[in-house]
């Protein structure tokens, strides 16, 4: 019986030879496919990271997006403030005011002092024309 263990175990080893020589022919390709994948693995790593960079640069061309629209409409709010202020600059009636235009009053004051003999770089009045009663008045 002995002997025939030997002979069982020797022809078990003798297979197992033959399938690991079969299978030897195999680790190359097993080693070069561990290879590829491990290219694919790192592949996709950078692709991973560059998806991050690309959501990062979105995520501030948005911001940026927001910053500007904030800004765009602080300046039109600017805008149309500055818009009633000019209005109730040039148009003081809105207020309620009456206020009388200057330009006619230094007019007719500018009119009247004239043909009255006033001359305002000079000191006194001159002799003057005439008065409403037809009186003459003369300053010596």
């Amino acid at each position: 019986m002995p002997s025939q263990m030997v002979h069982d175990l020797e022809n078990e080893n003798k297979q197992l030879k033959e399938q690991l020589g079969k299978l030897s022919d195999l680790y190359p390709v097993v080693d070069q496919l561990g290879s590829m994948m491990e290219e694919k693995i790192a592949e996709k790593k950078e692709l991973l990271k560059q998806m991050d960079s690309k959501d990062r640069l979105i995520d501030s061309l948005k911001n940026e997006n927001n910053d500007l629209n904030m800004r765009i409409e602080l300046l039109e709010t600017r805008h149309k403030i500055r818009e009633a202020e000019l209005k109730v600059t040039l148009d003081p009636t809105q207020l309620g005011a009456n206020l009388p235009d200057p330009v006619p009053s230094l007019l007719v004051l500018a009119l009247t002092w004239f043909p009255l003999g006033f001359n305002p770089t000079s000191t006194g009045l001159l002799t003057s024309w005439g008065t409403p009663l037809g009186f003459e008045i003369s300053i010596e």
